[in-house]
């Protein structure tokens, strides 16, 4: 009886372990091809929007994190993301390092609107007007609209502060229709707001994790061994 609970323990354990190395290596496979997905797309030739037709033809299984060319104007209206600077320029002081990105509405020529993350700001400065674009176009990289979890903190509209970037929230506090995609500034400046703030390389700690599932089960297999070994020479002693 002792025998055959401790084969079960063990086997059952062992295929629970592999299934989860099993699980980590499929995550690893799609982290990297999601990561050379991105590659491809941020070094892909820009895409034109002008119109609401260019904005309506955009699909975030094909476009998010293309970079897109928009023409058109900020319009004067500001909202500020609560997060961190993701390349820090060297001139930045370490009590700068906390603070906003700084969210516009983009007025393309027919009046069609789209948000845009324009970058960082240190703390500061919120408030004060953004640095002035005179130029009639923009590149940007597409991404999709941040989506709300339960670790969420609740946005504090009266103070012009979101902590997640909802198009929806920006649509109804700005009063222009939105859509879902939004454009971060790839130009990187010396001043404020600081573009070129999109996160480009992926997290990916399934190597790593995958290792450790399948080296706790080769361990239980080689315990499982010693101890059937040593039972099996207390049986015969």
């Amino acid at each position: 009886m002792r025998l055959a609970l401790s084969i079960g323990f063990t086997g059952f354990a062992f295929i629970a372990l592999i299934a989860l190395g099993t699980w980590q290596a499929e995550r690893l496979i799609w982290k990297q091809n999601l990561q050379a997905q991105i590659i491809a797309r941020t070094h892909s030739a820009p895409l034109e929007i002008a119109t609401a037709a260019d904005i309506a033809s955009l699909r975030e299984d094909t476009h998010h994190y293309r970079r897109a060319r928009l023409y058109g104007a900020f319009a004067d209206k500001t909202l500020y993301w609560f997060t961190q600077i993701n390349n820090k320029p060297a001139s930045l002081a370490t009590i700068d390092k906390v603070g906003y990105h700084i969210l516009q509405p983009f007025i393309l020529a027919d009046g069609t609107a789209i948000a845009i993350d324009r970058g960082f700001i240190p703390a500061r400065l919120k408030g004060k007007p953004p640095r002035e674009i005179k130029d009639t176009s923009i590149e940007v990289i597409l991404r999709w609209a941040d989506k709300r979890n339960w670790f969420s903190a609740g946005d504090n509209l009266a103070q012009e502060t979101l902590y997640v970037r909802d198009s929806d929230i920006m649509s109804r506090y700005w009063q222009v229709a939105l859509p879902a995609v939004l454009g971060e500034v790839t130009t990187a400046t010396r001043t404020p707001p600081y573009g070129n703030q999109s996160r480009l390389t992926l997290p990916n700690k399934h190597f790593g994790y995958m290792i450790t599932w399948f080296s706790l089960a080769g361990i239980l297999v080689i315990i499982s061994l010693l101890w059937h070994i040593r039972e099996h020479k207390q049986a015969q002693g």
